[in-house]
Parts: structure tokens; sequence; C-alpha cells
């Protein structure tokens, strides 16, 4: 092999990655600017679908005729520890919206080991386990046990995803679930 051949071979050989890598520097900008206009990211196995599955959780409380919680803004003017914990949730989902997903659901199932403990029901350390204990013994309405299958998914999304970003409303839309399925397990006692 001549040196001219060997030339006309190593310029084959780079011309598509090197075009790759050209286009790839052209588009950058554009690229970074729909990234987050994506509502559906898929890497390797991994599908991350979370506002619509937020969505199809909001339509499944309604459908179960949750009650709903105040609007954000009025949260905020609200006194009682209640709506202490949702303002400091709200703030949270402010500053760092994976946080709040995991601490709003962190709160139901606290709720709901408390609300079976009141009860004298042995609590499983299961989560899965509670809330199948919870449903047997109507401490949760079978009518939401979907949705809270489907906040249990998008909380495990928020933690454990990897390469997307939660934005601060999907955070507040997600803890607002939360606190209707809350609103719907039996008062706590006052201490």
């Amino acid at each position: 092999m001549d040196f001219l051949s060997f030339l006309s071979s190593a310029i084959q050989s780079l011309a598509w990655p090197a075009a790759a890598v050209i286009i790839a520097i052209l588009f950058a900008g554009p690229i970074k600017r729909l990234i987050p206009l994506l509502r559906k990211l898929k890497y390797k196995e991994l599908e991350l679908d979370f506002a619509e599955k937020l969505e199809k959780a909001e339509e499944d409380a309604e459908a179960a005729e949750l009650p709903p919680t105040a609007p954000v803004a009025l949260a905020a003017q609200e006194a009682g520890p209640e709506s202490e914990e949702r303002r400091l949730l709200i703030q949270l989902a402010r500053s760092s919206p994976r946080a709040a997903i995991a601490e709003a659901w962190r709160q139901l199932e606290h709720d709901v080991r408390g609300a079976l403990q009141q009860r004298g029901i042995s609590v499983p350390p299961n989560v899965m386990r509670m809330l199948e204990v919870a449903r047997k013994n109507e401490v949760l309405p079978e009518r939401v046990m979907g949705l809270i299958a489907d906040l249990r998914g998008l909380r495990n999304e928020a933690v454990h995803g990897l390469n997307f970003e939660i934005d601060v409303a999907r955070a507040i839309e997600y803890i607002e679930l939360v606190e209707r399925i809350r609103a719907t397990l039996p008062p706590r006692p006052v201490s």
C-alpha cells in the first residue's frame, strides 16, 4: 500500500465520525434549548414520562372523588401544624423538587403507619405490605389504591431517575395529590 492509498483510506474511515462531531458542535445550542421542552425522555431501558404519569394520577384522584387541596398561595397564609407541613413542602419544592416529592411520600407512609397503629393493627416493615394491610383494614379506601401505586412509581422515578429534572410546578402537583390521599385517612388524635 502506497502513501496515497493509505491517506485515501484514512480519510474515508474518518469522514463519518468527523461529520457527526461537526454536526453535534453546530447544533449543540438548539439541542440544549429543546431539552427543557421534553415531556418524555428515554435512556437505555429506563423511560421517564413524569408529566404524563402525574396527569394520569390527577385524573385518578378526580375519579376517586378525593377532597381538593387549598391553592398554594392560600396555603402559605394558613395556620396550624398541617398547613405548616404543607408550607415547608412547598418551600422545599422550590429549592429541590425531587426532595419535596420524596418527603411528601414519606409523610404519606408515616400517616398510613400511624392510622394502622391507632387501630391497633400490626404494621409490616415493607411499604407495599403496609399499604395492602391498610386497604384490607379499610384505613385506605379501595378507590385510592391505584393512585397510590401511581404516586409510588412517580416517587421512585423522582428519587432514582437519571438525566431528567422535575420542575417546581410538577413537584407541587405531586404534593397536592399526596395531601388529597392523606385527607382520606382517619383523623389523627389531638395530643
